[in-house]
């Protein structure tokens, strides 16, 4: 059966997509498989929830205007910046022109959604602007916009919609509320089970954990995904991410070191020009010869000495 889609100017055929076939949705730019819409012709490829997503929603974090779905950002730089997640995204969103207010079709629909239990991300929404999260057992979590935060979760900025317990001083990013319980890597053989806090082994004071994505240090205060019997794991912003290779991240590290070098030997060449320019204008001051940006100069070097 053939579908139309506004997005796309040729008719999408849905088709059962394998995990092992790497394909990412052309709506929300995120990997997909299970039943996804397609344009053979031209690689496109929807999700059925961004395939079916409405045209125009009314949002908890955005009651001043209803939020319009748009296919590509309208902006200058080809992208915008998600008011509930804070990451950047450059495919599908539901967007208010009027305010410059923009979110990810998933952090629309995860937090839009009331009255649903999913089971795969631990997380039960009880209302359009309340859930109950594993992580935090004690007190229900409540939708808040108009906010900056730290998400408790990956530790990162948040800004604007975010879930939060004020009892606690515990907040999370939408995105980040709504992640699974694991996650299947195509360059691991087990899945990955996400831990609120650091499992056994790795709790211990003095061990470090690093990523197998990043190669980055894990915060022992940042949730991570993890499979404890291979000693593999990721930053939770990482899992779907293409692991760097540790000679990539020695590359990186000797071009930082250069690069801070190269710096460092400018800065050093800039001052002894500033040193030179001034000493002259001194000498020309004192043998009566000196221009007035040269008395200009000696005054500056006056100034700055006596500071």
């Amino acid at each position: 059966m053939e579908n139309k889609h506004f997005s796309h100017p040729h008719n999408l055929s849905l088709h059962e997509i394998p995990e092992e076939a790497k394909i990412v949705c052309s709506g929300c730019n995120l990997p997909c498989s299970g039943l996804v819409y397609v344009c053979r012709q031209c690689n496109y490829f929807l999700h059925e929830q961004c395939f079916c997503a409405s045209r125009s929603i009314k949002h908890p974090s955005h009651p001043l205007h209803p939020l319009t779905l748009i296919p590509y950002p309208t902006y200058m730089s080809g992208s915008f910046l998600c008011d509930s997640c804070g990451q950047i995204g450059t495919g599908f969103s539901f967007s208010c022109s009027s305010c410059d207010f923009d979110l990810h079709v998933h952090c629309a629909c995860t937090s839009q959604n009331s009255s649903t239990v999913d089971t795969d991300s631990q997380t039960e929404v009880t209302g359009s602007k309340q859930i109950e999260h594993k992580s935090h057992a004690k007190h229900p979590l409540t939708l808040l916009s108009n906010r900056e935060f730290i998400c408790n979760a990956c530790r990162e900025y948040g800004r604007d919609s975010g879930y939060n317990c004020s009892a606690c001083d515990f907040d999370l990013h939408v995105e980040c509320a709504s992640l699974n319980e694991k996650v299947n890597r195509e360059d691991h053989e087990h899945p990955l089970t996400l831990y609120y806090s650091f499992p056994s082994p790795y709790n211990s004071k003095d061990m470090c954990f690093e990523c197998d994505v990043c190669r980055c240090k894990v915060s022992k205060d940042c949730w991570l995904y993890c499979c404890v019997d291979c000693d593999y794991g990721t930053h939770v912003n990482c899992v779907l991410a293409k692991a760097r290779s540790k000679e990539e991240v020695k590359l990186e590290g000797i071009l930082a070191i250069q690069q801070a070098q190269y710096k460092l030997q400018y800065q050093m060449q800039l001052n002894s020009l500033i040193a030179l320019s001034g000493q002259a204008a001194v000498e020309a001051v004192t043998s009566g010869t000196a221009t007035e940006a040269e008395f200009r100069a000696k005054a500056e070097l006056e100034a700055i000495a006596s500071i």
